[in-house]
């Protein structure tokens, strides 16, 4: 992996292409640069200059002395390539290429960006684009980007010791991202956008991000996960340290154009993987701009929240209902406040104030420290896990007589505290709490959308944690049928019985006959099934023959379902697979699928002919262990079904099979696209399961 402190911390950095008219894009990154107080080597490369801004240029990136860490890239693309190979020969080992026409322009620039991404890996050059917008690192006073976001963000005096950091593939939307919330008083210490990520992905900018000291949060837009197996691990890693992962992820209506061969794929898509990922590794999936702020601010200011009670602290009732509302709508409590409290709460506001929850203190009260002192009384109730202040912070000089009670609050207190004003704010009472390190909202819905992430995140991240501590199920090893595509029952069952798959006694015929003499030995009765590679779902075409008890059915029935397959797939017909007919039981599914990014992933639940339009099954990345898969179906809609049936169901072995198709999904990742087994029958406890139906999709080898 290239050193990402070296390209995001450069002790110098050329700019290639730079333009002296500061106007444009090419002049504008250097520009910013200078503005931002990069305190390095600042070389313009440009042929056609002697100097640009101010700064002596030179002709090519080899005729730079001295030690650059850094060269972007602003020149056609065309030229990006020749002008990576001479970075990394005269000893620039990182680039942030800015240049568009690559894989976004079609297929004859996209092998221009398989070239670089070559180069790249190489040189070991680490390479943030192209068509990224660059990076702003606050710390080392780096504004590496033509983007308007980063230079119109009025930036505030922040002080809190937790910042965000933002990757984002789209440049405008991380720099827009970033201007947002630096007007919500946020703190960012990275934002990087990484383009059509030749070099550097999403991943490894997460990855860099999580070793800065200060990094509270990590905001990230995508619209896919390149490297995407890597996003358990990194997001155990954020779990180990604290700091949650929130995500926009957009892109949907293309992931529903799928093609799906077995159940399994059409329960699925590209979305509901990227779903179950985020939610089994604990990201936090957010949809609109200012979620993403609302989450951020709490997040970066507040520390963690020891559970979802809200004490409401409020000048005028109305206010306080309202955001009660909205609180206990988004999953929160406003619990009355035990006796003593409201006792200690009456001593200091009017008698016609409330001193129940919502704590309305009155517009009199702040005349009196009022307001302060229930707040205060709040941070100390055992009932209470944060507080919320509804507030109008119109009026200059509001805050200015709780200025210094708020900064020795802030030394203190143990809970979560944001303020909630129904005006637009001033930027003097702005100013105050940000000295005071408390961070002020201005929708009621954008405070329960903070304090709610605040009190749900410890339990995400335990249990990102527990799973962590588990050991990692091994993979599961055998010997895949050979060829691609769709593999027929009779090749595909064999070689998962090898894996521990459990199916009932089958054999396959190559004739009436021969598959009469079968049913004979195996025992009545059988079913009959048609077997050909050109076949996914032999029962909607009539390939299927259940419950035959005598010689002349299963002669009978080999006809049938063999012509069935011959009217539908121009594939040879292998013949009939000859299969013990099992005891009734519950029908479950278990599939697995491969996602060329993100890997393999399991699906388990409600199964037999009706398993499409139920739905009613968990997707998880594989592996699972038995331990999660048992959790995951008491999350199921029908889970009842499950767990308080008349007679206890064997669901421990369901969810040890559970485990074992995930564990073959990671050994033969990348091979093995998809396994469909619908139904599996659970019975009794203690009595096992059986799978009665299999399918398996292959790529090549």
């Amino acid at each position: 992996m290239p050193d990402l402190d070296r390209l995001f911390r450069p002790r110098g950095i050329a700019v290639v292409g730079a333009s002296p008219d500061a106007t444009k894009i090419r002049g504008r990154i250097l520009a910013a640069l200078k503005e931002g107080g990069y305190p390095g080597a600042l070389v313009p490369v440009n042929p056609s200059h002697r100097e640009v801004q101010g700064l002596r240029a030179v002709a090519r990136v080899s005729d730079v002395a001295g030690a650059i860490d850094l060269a972007i890239l602003a020149i056609p693309a065309e030229h990006v390539s020749s002008t990576l190979i001479e970075c990394a020969v005269s000893g620039v080992g990182t680039a942030v290429v800015l240049s568009s026409g690559f894989a976004e322009a079609g297929p004859e620039a996209a092998a221009l960006q398989k070239k670089i991404t070559a180069i790249a890996a190489e040189w070991d050059l680490a390479l943030l684009g192209p068509n990224s917008v660059g990076f702003l690192n606050a710390d080392a006073c780096i504004r590496a980007t033509f983007s308007p976001g980063a230079q119109s963000a009025p930036v505030r005096a922040v002080k809190t010791p937790r910042r965000a950091a933002i990757v984002s593939q789209s440049g405008g939307i991380g720099f827009a991202i970033f201007n947002r919330g630096v007007a919500r008083g946020v703190g960012f210490n990275l934002v990087a956008t990484t383009g059509n990520e030749a070099g550097v992905t999403t991943l490894d900018v997460v990855d860099y991000a999580l070793k800065l000291p200060d990094t509270g949060a990590i905001l990230l837009f995508v619209e896919g996960l390149r490297a995407g197996r890597r996003l358990g691990q990194i997001a155990g890693d954020a779990a180990e340290k604290g700091v949650p992962l929130i995500i926009v992820k957009v892109g949907r209506s293309a992931a529903a154009h799928r093609a799906a061969i077995s159940h399994t794929a059409s329960l699925t898509g590209s979305e509901a993987l990227y779903a179950a990922a985020f939610g089994h590794h604990g990201l936090l999936r957010v949809e609109e701009q200012d979620e993403l702020i609302d989450l951020a601010a709490a997040f970066t200011a507040c520390p963690p929240a020891g559970g979802k009670r809200i004490g409401i602290v409020t000048i005028t009732g109305g206010g306080g209902a309202w955001l009660a509302d909205r609180l206990e709508a988004g999953g929160l409590e406003v619990p009355e406040l035990d006796r003593a409290t409201q006792d200690e709460v009456r001593r200091f506001i009017p008698a016609y104030g409330s001193a129940s929850n919502p704590i309305d203190t009155t517009a009199q009260a702040l005349e009196t420290g009022g307001r302060i002192k229930s707040i205060e009384a709040l941070d100390r109730a055992a009932d209470i896990d944060q507080i919320a202040v509804v507030a109008s912070l119109a009026d200059v000089g509001h805050l200015a007589p709780e200025r210094e009670a708020l900064m020795a609050l802030n030394q203190r207190r143990t809970k979560p505290l944001v303020f909630a004003s129904y005006t637009l704010p001033s930027a003097d009472n702005l100013a105050v709490l940000d000295e005071a390190g408390v961070r002020c909202y201005t929708s009621f819905g954008g405070v329960a959308r903070g304090l709610a992430a605040l009190a749900d995140y410890p339990t995400t991240r335990a249990r990102v944690l527990a799973r962590r501590a588990r050991p990692t199920p091994k993979p599961v090893w055998f010997e895949l049928p050979q060829g691609k595509g769709v593999v027929p029952e009779y090749l595909a069952a064999p070689a998962l019985a090898k894996a521990g798959v459990p199916f009932p006694p089958a054999r396959l015929a190559r004739g009436p006959h021969e598959a009469a003499a079968l049913a004979d030995t195996i025992g009545y009765p059988v079913a009959l099934k048609v077997q050909s590679r050109g076949l996914a779902h032999r029962a909607r075409i009539g390939g299927v023959a259940l419950g035959l008890h005598i010689r002349p059915e299963v002669e009978a029935a080999y006809g049938r379902v063999t012509e069935a397959g011959q009217r539908v797939t121009a594939e040879p017909i292998d013949g009939a697979l000859v299969q013990r007919m099992a005891p009734a039981g519950l029908e479950m599914m278990i599939g697995l699928i491969g996602d060329a990014e993100l890997g393999p992933f399991v699906v388990a639940g409600f199964g037999g002919g009706r398993v499409e339009v139920e739905h009613d099954v968990f997707t998880a990345p594989a592996p699972i262990d038995d331990v999660e898969a048992l959790e995951r179906l008491r999350g199921l809609k029908g889970a009842s079904r499950l767990f308080d049936a008349p007679e206890p169901l064997d669901l421990v072995a369901f969810a040890r099979l559970v485990a074992v198709v995930s564990a073959v999904g990671v050994a033969h990742d990348g091979r093995l696209t998809e396994i469909d087994l619908n139904p599996v029958v659970v019975y009794r406890a203690g009595e096992g399961v059986l799978a009665l139906d299999a399918l398996m999709v292959l790529k090549e080898d």
